[in-house]
């Protein structure tokens, strides 16, 4: 019989999964749309930020899936991957001049799954030191 607090555990544990192989998903759409954006910016200045965009997410997805390994190997407390890649999507943000909702709209997806992971993952390292 599998008691509660073990059942809690492997819930916790798939959705730490879950939430980052979202944000890998989100992430490799917001770079489809960069490099979209970029090829179709008549502007210099906007493709200049779009490219910046289309870089920094070329470095994103790397940092998800070295996340994704971890939580495979169950090892929740490094969680400098997800911040690096929280780091990037943040960047590109920034770099944004143009308020366009559908852009930010991209930016705060990734980031808020970025950052649900990294406060999962948190969360199973403090639950493992209680042992549940």
């Amino acid at each position: 019989m599998v008691s509660s607090s073990s059942a809690i555990c492997c819930a916790i544990v798939i959705v730490a999964s879950f939430f980052i192989e979202l944000a890998g998903k989100q992430a490799d759409q917001n770079l489809e749309t960069f490099r979209e954006l970029s090829h179709n910016a008549t502007a210099a200045k906007m493709k200049v930020e779009f490219d910046a965009c289309v870089r920094f997410y070329k470095e994103v997805r790397p940092q998800i899936q070295a996340a994704h390994l971890l939580s495979q190997k169950r090892q929740y407390e490094n969680n400098s991957a997800l911040l690096q890649a929280n780091e990037f999507a943040l960047r590109c943000s920034l770099g944004i001049s143009v308020d366009l909702l559908e852009i930010n709209e991209l930016q705060e997806s990734v980031l808020l799954k970025l950052d649900t992971s990294i406060n999962v993952n948190r969360y199973i390292v403090l639950a493992q030191l209680n042992k549940f």
